[in-house]
């Protein structure tokens, strides 16, 4: 419900860490497990590649308009849960998987997207231990307290939702970047400079919205 209750299917799809739940884990080995997960990404990869494309494909044949209808499309989105926040970090995401395949400035660019966004992944890592540890510290108060400590068992649901945030938001940008990897990885440099651009394009108009 709170990662944008099904608008942002395109772009990211069903989440591993929610998904896994639908697997009965209690049945399954391990080695199954890694199986199934890596087929559901593999399947989800190339559905979200292809959905990418064809919102890149229009600014890519020069048309415009087409692509700047994509507008009623991102409105949906803004309003759904989590809408605005997922979008801006969708929309750096892009961004930064652009600039890292442009090789604009004798190439300074792409180094310094690389190193943003290296930084980037470090902070949103060390916020999720950070919140995983409030939450442990707040059940470990809750336990000594009893159960019957209301104010403490606010701050465990909180905790628990801003955690489940963080983990999802992590795997949704893995995920794009996985996504802008593969649309990128092309021989021709000149369909990979266009593709480029026009990521970067869609994602300062995710980022502006």
């Amino acid at each position: 419900m709170i990662f944008g209750c099904g608008s942002f299917d395109d772009i990211f799809g069903e989440l591993n860490f929610v998904g896994i739940f639908d697997m009965n884990p209690e049945s399954l080995s391990d080695e199954e497990i890694i199986k199934n997960l890596e087929k559901k990404n593999k399947e989800r990869k190339d559905k979200l590649m292809e959905a990418l494309l064809k919102k890149l494909n229009p600014y890519i044949d020069g048309e415009d308009k087409v692509f700047k209808a994509q507008m009623e499309d991102i409105a949906e989105k803004l309003e759904s849960p989590g809408g605005p926040a997922l979008l801006s970090s969708i929309g750096y995401v892009y961004i930064q998987e652009a600039r890292k395949n442009l090789g604009r400035y004798l190439g300074i660019q792409s180094w310094f997207a690389g190193l943003e966004e290296k930084g980037h992944e470090l902070k949103q890592s060390f916020s999720l231990i950070s919140s995983i540890v409030k939450l442990q510290v707040a059940h470990e108060r809750l336990e000594q307290a009893g159960e019957q400590n209301q104010q403490l068992v606010n701050d465990i649901m909180s905790q628990g939702l801003s955690t489940i945030w963080k983990i999802g938001l992590l795997e949704i940008e893995n995920t794009v970047r996985e996504v802008c990897q593969g649309i990128l990885n092309v021989q021709d440099r000149n369909q990979k400079k266009k593709r480029a651009e026009a990521l970067e394009e869609l994602g300062k108009l995710y980022k502006t919205e």
